[in-house]
């Protein structure tokens, strides 16, 4: 019909849309049991344990993960250390870097970003999404300097634990 709509359809179409975020949230949770093939690669390498380079070239070449490349790293928490906030934030940065490697860990998003050296850096074109996403859902981030082989992913966390420690205070 040519009415606008009542407050009173308003509100129940707000209650509706509500309902919809909690079920596909709860339908998100149920499909993402499984955790990703790099997770526990990145894990271990961030680790205090240190992993062999062979090691460490075969795991990566098992979970997809080129050994050398141009690789950026970012540790991204939120101020409520909330999960289902950081799997949004994840889900918002993998639909702008689909090559984006993202593992949740100790409430915070470890995120890998590599680009083959023969390409152009498309870093700072990465970092306006993610300044617009990180904006959005009030989550700070910090960034690593640019590295080469993927068994210096534990300094990159490192300096961008720094970086992120800096940004809070």
């Amino acid at each position: 019909n040519n009415r606008a709509p009542s407050a009173g359809i308003k509100d129940l179409f707000k209650i509706l849309v509500d309902h919809l975020v909690v079920c596909f949230e709860a339908q998100w949770n149920s499909n993402n049991q499984m955790p990703h093939i790099h997770d526990s690669l990145l894990i271990s390498l961030i680790g205090p344990n240190t992993i062999p380079e062979e090691a460490a070239r075969n795991r990566a070449r098992n979970s997809g993960l080129p050994f050398q490349s141009n690789f950026r790293f970012l540790k991204i928490v939120t101020p409520e250390s909330s999960n289902i906030m950081l799997q949004r934030i994840e889900r918002e940065i993998i639909s702008a870097i689909p090559d984006a490697k993202i593992t949740l860990h100790q409430q915070s998003l470890l995120v890998l970003i590599s680009q083959p050296p023969k390409n152009t850096d498309k870093f700072s074109e990465y970092m306006v999404h993610i300044k617009k996403v990180l904006t959005m859902y009030n989550a700070l981030c910090g960034v690593s300097d640019k590295f080469t082989l993927l068994s210096d992913v534990k300094l990159a966390h490192e300096q961008a634990k720094l970086a992120l420690s800096s940004a809070k205070s």
